[in-house]
């Protein structure tokens, strides 16, 4: 039946109250009415509110149920207050269908409780466009949960701003590791912060693109587990920048695969600091090709370790350029295996 107008203050004026002479009701009438009153309005006369009037109800227009809601209009749905959409239950939030969703302004949107966020459902979050998703505000985007987030395209997912992709939390990077869709661009990747890092484990650094792995930044590789260092693949190994490789640690170095390492390129090897150098493995070091020995410039030469100078092959030995040779000091130069010595001749080439 809906809510009848007769007797009803300036109501008895306006006559009754089919959905045509609902739009002639002021706002202060609208005001006016309390609870029960609102709670008798029916889909057909709620359809015809403007939006002052929705704005009038207050919170009042909490007590319409699912199907009332949607049948709000879409302007008058845009001019809801952020004390009406959060006075709204999880129940009727779950249930606001997608083109009201969408109507939703992109100050609406940041004003939306933490709970109301709970209580989107993943296809509602899907629903939003590339204002509105730009327009969550950091707690919110913290507090989607890692079902919805899992959820979102990478079309979604790339509308959230680089300075808000720090609010992101490690479940909400797992979930996307799990789902096995890390979509995160190339600049959202490198706006994590260290402590993301270790919570991607091993399946979420084998994800990353090279790209990926090229735009993370010092900080970044810089607190990378043992264990993902392992997981790393070749490709990503290879992609490392030199800023990036002069960031890897005393830890780190050592857990470099040697199917890894030999894809290294003399820029990168080069990059390493005396002191990294000496973290090498001598498996490791045994495993580059020589023509990455050859590589290597003078100055990380003479930065070898007794221990790695002992460690170089006879194929890697004979790799050794001149230029190379000149910079040994005598402490290295006697730390060459009696194989290796053997490849010299007595005037200094090689055999």
């Amino acid at each position: 039946m809906g809510l009848t107008l007769s007797g009803i203050g300036s109501y008895v004026q306006v006559g009754p109250a089919v959905p045509s002479n609902i739009t002639k009701l002021t706002t202060d009438d609208i005001s006016g009415l309390d609870t029960s009153q609102v709670d008798s309005l029916d889909s057909d006369q709620i359809q015809f509110l403007s939006a002052d009037q929705i704005q009038a109800l207050g919170t009042n227009f909490s007590v319409f149920t699912n199907s009332e809601i949607n049948a709000i209009s879409l302007d008058s749905f845009a001019a809801l207050t952020s004390d009406q959409l959060n006075s709204l239950n999880s129940d009727q939030i779950g249930a606001i269908d997608s083109l009201h969703l969408a109507a939703l302004s992109t100050d609406q949107v940041s004003a939306l409780s933490t709970d109301f966020i709970v209580a989107l459902t993943s296809d509602q979050f899907q629903v939003f466009g590339p204002g509105q998703l730009s327009a969550l505000t950091t707690d919110q985007i913290a507090n989607i949960e890692s079902s919805d987030f899992s959820s979102l395209t990478s079309y979604n997912i790339a509308q959230i701003a680089t300075d808000k992709i720090a609010s992101i939390t490690t479940d909400q990077l797992s979930s996307l590791v799990l789902s096995n869709k890390f979509i995160l661009t190339v600049s959202q990747v490198g706006a994590l912060t260290s402590d993301h890092m270790p919570g991607l484990c091993t399946d979420g650094i084998q994800t990353l693109s090279n790209a990926q792995i090229n735009g993370l930044t010092s900080d970044q590789i810089g607190v990378i587990t043992t264990d993902q260092i392992v997981a790393l693949t070749t490709g990503q190994v290879s992609s490392l920048t030199t800023d990036q490789v002069r960031a890897l640690t005393s830890d780190q170095i050592p857990n470099i695969e040697t199917n890894d390492i030999i894809w290294m390129s003399g820029n990168q090897l080069n990059a390493f600091t005396s002191d990294q150098l000496s973290f090498l493995t001598s498996d490791q070091f045994k495993a580059l090709l020589p023509s990455q020995i050859s590589k290597f410039s003078t100055e990380a030469v003479s930065g070898f370790s007794q221990g790695l100078i002992a460690s170089l092959t006879t194929d890697q030995t004979r790799a050794l350029t001149s230029t190379q040779l000149n910079v040994l000091t005598s402490d290295q130069i006697v730390s060459f295996t009696t194989d290796a010595v053997k490849t010299f001749t007595r005037t200094g080439e090689w055999l």
